[in-house]
């Protein structure tokens, strides 16, 4: 366990558009709770990325409205603001700098390039 947890046992739930599986995992014991099993369940097999649009004339990003089902019955609803995104397909690799970078073999991604993570120009000089 040195991670502070074993994956006991993996079984497939569901297999469709997404897949489910739950888990059964042994937790390495703490002050607060004895060495413990507890089953979690997690969506497999879907690989995310967002982007963050930022308007620097007038200092402000871009959300978009979309519906979620997992926020239904939650206190602000179903409609959430949140920024653009979409599914990283096979091959890609959803990671992009944009905004000019400086560093060696990056440049400026076009705008419909799928990127998970937006860096202004000092950040990037820096580094991830």
């Amino acid at each position: 366990m040195s991670e502070g947890f074993e994956v006991v046992e993996r079984n497939a739930v569901y297999t469709g558009f997404l897949r489910l599986a739950q888990y059964r995992l042994r937790l390495e014991a703490s002050t607060a709770l004895p060495e413990a099993f507890v089953y979690r369940e997690r969506i497999e097999g879907l690989r995310a990325a967002a982007v963050l649009p930022f308007d620097p004339v007038r200092g402000r990003i871009v959300l978009v409205k979309q519906f979620r089902i997992g926020a239904l019955g939650a206190a602000g609803g179903a409609w959430l603001l949140e920024p653009p995104g979409g599914v990283v397909d096979a091959g890609e690799c959803g990671l992009m700098w944009v905004w000019g970078s400086t560093r060696p073999g990056h440049t400026q991604a076009p705008p419909t390039s799928t990127v998970s993570r937006a860096a202004s120009p000092a950040r990037d000089a820096a580094g991830p």
